[in-house]
């Protein structure tokens, strides 16, 4: 580890992590890319998730454990890791995903080549063991067209796992807290924080590193039983998310200048990803008023 300070913080909130956080922190302590610090937040766990992340810390200086009190919620817990960064690179890490050894390597060279980009995602790879299931999602690189055929691309093709790459520490406060304040929901606030990115074209990436975004692999003697809402309150939900969601999209577009046809495509289309993204689209609201019809139910 270098003698001066470090460049990159990964902040790590976790709760009731046992099973898995071991695994991601002997994942983090393998990259090739040395010089991090990783701040541990664990939010009240109840098992076995403190000893672990210590023992880990006792033998790494670069790992810090931090045990919130109380529980302050997954929401607060992530903005607490963020606001204890004080490094000029931050990534947040869940502690059931994992990164390729080279992951920190390739992000931090993307982003000291590109002093104007706020952030360097890479190819991601959708893990759901119990299904047996995998998708691989490269990183979306320009094609030589009008820079708005990129920026619609991106939009609508980005995956929400980039929210998880390396970030310019301060542009990532800027654009989260700004997004948070106006829509402090955790549906889908991703893909508001990555819109603005996106639209401001500070997004650079590659596909030589990866993301492994792991899904429903968490180990549970007694499962969760599935509460499925009424047909009628999902519907409502919905139109509820799509109705706060979708006039935030189009003040991000509205914000910032664009040419004539530029902004005549993207407010062409800016509905059309607000929908997309709060999987509220009319073809779902249609699917699900259909499925109450067959199934008689409210």
């Amino acid at each position: 580890m270098s003698v001066n300070p470090p460049r990159v913080t990964i902040g790590l909130p976790v709760y009731n992590g046992e099973d898995l956080i071991g695994e991601c922190l002997k994942n983090i302590a393998e990259e090739t890319y040395t010089d991090f610090v990783v701040r541990i937040f664990d939010n009240a766990s109840t098992d076995r998730t403190g000893e672990i992340a210590r023992s880990f810390a006792e033998r790494d200086p670069r790992f810090i454990y931090h045990r919130n009190p109380e529980n302050v919620g997954s929401a607060q817990n992530f903005l607490d890791a963020l606001a204890a960064a004080d490094t000029e690179y931050f990534l947040w890490r869940a502690d059931d995903d994992l990164a390729s050894a080279n992951f920190l390597e390739t992000a931090v060279g993307l982003l000291d080549a590109a002093p104007d980009a706020a952030l360097a995602a890479t190819h991601v790879r959708s893990e759901r063991p119990g299904k047996n299931r995998v998708k691989e999602s490269g990183y979306i690189a320009d094609w030589p067209a009008p820079r708005v055929i990129n920026i619609l691309r991106r939009m609508f093709f980005s995956h929400p796992s980039w929210i998880y790459g390396l970030w310019r520490t301060d542009r990532l406060r800027h654009y989260y807290h700004n997004t948070w304040e106006s829509y402090p929901v955790g549906w889908a606030n991703d893909h508001l924080v990555l819109l603005h990115v996106i639209l401001d074209e500070a997004v650079v990436g590659s596909n030589a590193a990866t993301f492994t975004q792991r899904i429903g692999v968490r180990a549970s003697s007694t499962p969760p039983t599935k509460v499925r809402l009424p047909l009628s309150t999902q519907i409502e939900n919905k139109r509820t998310d799509l109705d706060r969601f979708r006039p935030l999209c189009r003040q991000a577009v509205a914000d910032r200048a664009w040419s004539g046809a530029e902004r005549f495509l993207l407010d062409l289309l800016i509905d059309r990803y607000a929908a997309k993204r709060v999987r509220s689209s009319e073809f779902r609201i249609l699917k699900l008023k259909l499925r109450r019809a067959l199934l008689g139910r409210a």
